[in-house]
């Protein structure tokens, strides 16, 4: 199980990045105005996380094995 943790954890923690940085990006309450964008990040983080929980979930299944 070490072996899976230690090769998904860095994709994880990027997607954590990504999101975060999205988050950041567009947590502008009433004043965005630069949203020409939007629609290919969005794009971008559903494919990310996408990802994400693929990997979670090849770390849950290696968690039940054990």
């Amino acid at each position: 199980m070490a072996n899976i943790a230690a090769q998904v954890y860095e994709r994880i923690a990027q997607s954590t990045d990504m999101a975060l940085d999205f988050n950041d990006k567009y947590d502008c309450e009433d004043h965005c105005t630069v949203l020409d964008s939007l629609s290919k990040d969005l794009s971008q983080l559903g494919e990310e996380l996408a990802l994400r929980i693929e990997l979670e979930d090849r770390l849950l299944t290696a968690m039940a094995r054990r």
